[in-house]
């Protein structure tokens, strides 16, 4: 489950947004729909057993958000858990930022795209809208029916207290999850997020960067001793990190936009493997020297 939310969630959320081509499916297909590239990309994530799609990772999310209501409305998988974002668009624009207006009239555009949604996140907090206008926008549509819950993304504990606190105040919806950067090159969350919302009983999905390009160079170099383990678990480092984060026990689950075979492969792989307690703890401290190196580094600089 997802937080207190009720809604039950697969280990992998699958991004489809422009990483995973189905933005670019959508493109090539023109106005008319989704092309089969894209079909075929949902549709391999489903088949692995992912349930969650997120149709809202990239700005301007329309074609991600039309890929994914047009598969669900052809292929009529089941048990699936929509998910898209809202975000602040320019506050020199009257009635944008995250005001409760912006915020319904986006929900509208996106309900048309996608059909129902399930999960709705707030991308990047809003410096300047009060939270409280922002949660009476979730109150109304939770209460219309539009919307399971809610999570937000990018964000610092203390912007989830705040939060959080307003909720109770005010006796608004909270929300349910957070969805955040973390991987073996970013353990920031673990200072303090991590044990934050296990205690708030609040859901926690990693948003990991395996599939840049520079990701395994990065960690073998800080850590040279990461290479002899993703060696002996015959896993490569990525699968690795993704298997990592499935043992982790305050992540919930893990946002992965796969878009070659070999990240297909990658997160197969980590479907696939598990990492018991012993190398969970190993791959922590080897992650940890890794972070050590690269903060002496900054420091020198």
């Amino acid at each position: 489950m997802l937080g207190r939310s009720g809604v039950g969630v697969s280990e992998f959320f699958f991004g489809a947004h422009s990483s995973c081509d189905a933005n670019r499916a959508v493109k090539a297909a023109g106005a008319g729909g989704v092309a089969s590239d894209g079909i075929q990309r949902l549709s391999r994530a489903y088949d692995m057993g992912i349930r969650v799609f997120d149709a809202g990772g990239c700005r301007g999310a329309g074609p991600d958000e039309r890929a994914v209501g047009d598969w669900v409305t052809r292929v009529r998988p089941r048990g699936v858990v929509v998910q898209t974002a809202v975000r602040a668009g320019y506050r020199a624009v009257a009635g944008r930022g995250l005001s409760r207006g912006h915020i319904a009239r986006q929900l509208v555009r996106s309900l048309q795209r996608l059909g129902p949604i399930d999960l709705y996140v707030v991308h990047a907090p809003d410096p300047v809208a009060p939270v409280e206008e922002m949660l009476c926008a979730f109150a109304a549509a939770r209460e219309a029916g539009l919307v399971r819950a809610f999570g937000c993304s990018h964000v610092d504990v203390r912007t989830v207290e705040r939060l959080l606190e307003a909720s109770m105040t005010h006796g608004l919806p909270r929300i349910e999850f957070v969805q955040n950067r973390f991987d073996l090159l970013d353990r920031h969350d673990e200072r303090e997020m991590l044990s934050f919302v296990a205690a708030e009983e609040l859901g926690y999905v990693a948003i990991p960067s395996v599939t840049s390009r520079t990701y395994a160079s990065e960690l073998y170099r800080r850590a040279p001793r990461l290479r002899l383990l993703s060696r002996v678990s015959r896993i490569g480092i990525e699968g690795l990190t993704l298997a990592w984060l499935r043992s982790h026990p305050n992540v919930t689950a893990t946002a992965v936009v796969p878009s070659s075979d070999e990240q297909w492969g990658a997160v197969r792989d980590a479907l696939d493997f598990e990492v018991d307690d012993e190398l969970h703890a190993e791959l922590g401290e080897c992650s940890s020297v890794a972070n050590r190196a690269a903060a002496r580094l900054a420091g020198s600089v």
